[in-house]
C-alpha cells in the first residue's frame, strides 16, 4: 500500500500489509475508512496456507489506527475454512472467485463480504454458481 497526503504529488514508500513470510498470492484487496475514527481497514484473499499449489485461499483483513502508516501486527483471518476455486465451476464453467469482495467501515465496525466455497466443497446448495457469499462484522 502507498498513500498520498498532497493530492498525489508525493507518495509514501510501499508498505506490505499481509504478515506472512511466503511468496504466495494475495489478491482482490479492498480498503475502507471509518469516518468516525479515521481507522483504515484492508481485506483480501490470501494463499499463505497453500505452499504447494498457491490456489487455496482464506480471507484476511488488517486495520490501521494511524491513517495507514502501520497496520495490526497480526492479520485477522475472517474465515475458518479454505476455499478452492478449482472445485468451483463458476460462471461459464470457469474457475473463478467472481472477482468481487466488499468492505465498509463505520462506527468501530468493519463489514467484509466475499465469495467462498470452504463450507461446501461440492457446492450442492450454491445454486450451481460454485461459491457461497459470506459477510462478517468485526469490531475494531
Amino acid at each position: 500500500m502507498k498513500y498520498s497526503n498532497d493530492n498525489g504529488t508525493n507518495w509514501t514508500t510501499q508498505l506490505k500489509i499481509n504478515t506472512d513470510n511466503t511468496t504466495t498470492s494475495q489478491f482482490f484487496p479492498r480498503i475502507a475508512v471509518d469516518q468516525t475514527s479515521g481507522k483504515v481497514a484492508v481485506s483480501w484473499y490470501d494463499c499463505r496456507a497453500d505452499l504447494t499449489t498457491n490456489a487455496l485461499t482464506r480471507f484476511y483483513a488488517a486495520v490501521s489506527s494511524d491513517g495507514g502508516v502501520t497496520f495490526t501486527p497480526s492479520n485477522l483471518q475472517l474465515e475458518p475454512g479454505q476455499s478452492d476455486t478449482l472445485l468451483s465451476t463458476g460462471y461459464y464453467n470457469s474457475s473463478d472467485y467472481m472477482d468481487y469482495t466488499a468492505l465498509a467501515y463505520y462506527g468501530g465496525y468493519f463489514y467484509s463480504a466475499w465469495a467462498d466455497n470452504s463450507c461446501n466443497p461440492t457446492n450442492a446448495d450454491s445454486g450451481g454458481v460454485g461459491m457461497d457469499r459470506f459477510v462478517t462484522m468485526v469490531r475494531h
